[in-house]
């Protein structure tokens, strides 16, 4: 028969002792081997056969499924806990306890400021000391109540400053960013703040709100440098042949030629009919 108080359960078969190691055993080698402001990442030994664990941290309890990189979270920032493990199976067989002292808590980004802000795009920048940075923006709604939280955009690994494209024209956005303090570990989202971009203006190519060489020089860098060139595609089709050529450039310094001999550039520059027009053949 088994021996009392043993850990294991002994059988004969035979004149031979089959030892049959018995479901629970006190977990050893309990360990904290990643540490954030609001969680720690526990890893033990399992000396039986149980795939269920209690741990016990502070007076709270949480049911574990792996003792391999368990994360515990939900914890203070800069607060010691004393922890411990158990298989489910018995309430008695406690690991030793260890102490973990959990780290500042993950800043939140401050500073948060707009900038550049163009028909189509514009600048968010930021301050803060976070291993990384996640931006979120989308357009603008007064009544919280009326948000979709859905509609965020989302940009991870976020740098500041960071460029916002694609955006349209004469149109209000919201955005906010939070820091990342590593895998499981993240802050508050920063206040948001609001901006509005600039109305459209034909031959606006690069948004910047009025026509000038800046857009003939935007489409000459996209045809010849092939440059990455962030430009207002609506605006940039002047002569209305459905291309970006050369043409919408010539356009420009035509219409920026105007401009200069119009009352030294006083006057607005005439107002340009953009339907397509057929040419009599040659």
């Amino acid at each position: 028969p088994p021996t009392s108080g043993s850990n294991n359960a002994v059988s004969s078969t035979k004149n031979q002792l089959i030892i049959t190691k018995e479901v629970c055993q006190t977990p050893t080698d309990l360990a904290a081997t990643e540490i954030g402001s609001d969680y720690v990442k526990l890893s033990w030994t399992e000396n039986g056969k149980a795939e269920e664990w209690t741990v016990a941290y502070g007076d709270q309890t949480i049911t574990a499924d792996t003792n391999e990189d368990f994360i515990l979270e939900g914890l203070e920032p800069e607060t010691t806990y004393s922890i411990k493990v158990r298989p489910s199976c018995d309430e008695n067989l406690w690991s030793e306890a260890i102490e973990v002292t959990t780290l500042k808590a993950c800043p939140v980004p401050t500073n948060l400021s707009i900038s550049d802000i163009t028909s189509i795009s514009a600048v968010v920048s930021w301050e803060g000391e976070a291993d990384g940075y996640e931006l979120q923006y989308m357009r603008y709604v007064d009544n919280d109540a009326n948000r979709d939280e859905t509609s965020w955009t989302t940009i991870t690994n976020a740098v500041s400053p960071c460029t916002l494209s694609n955006l349209e024209s004469g149109t209000s956005y919201v955005v906010k960013v939070k820091s990342v303090c590593g895998e499981h570990s993240e802050s508050a989202w920063s206040q948001d703040v609001s901006f509005t971009t600039k109305d459209f203006v034909m031959g606006d190519v690069n948004g910047n709100g009025s026509v000038d060489i800046g857009d003939a020089v935007c489409i000459v860098n996209y045809l010849v440098n092939k440059q990455n060139v962030i430009f207002n595609t609506a605006a940039v089709d002047l002569n209305g042949n459905d291309d970006i050529d050369i043409g919408d450039a010539v356009m420009i310094v035509n219409i920026l030629v105007g401009k200069d001999n119009d009352n030294n550039g006083e006057t607005e520059a005439p107002a340009m009919n953009m339907e397509a027009t057929e040419r009599d053949p040659e």
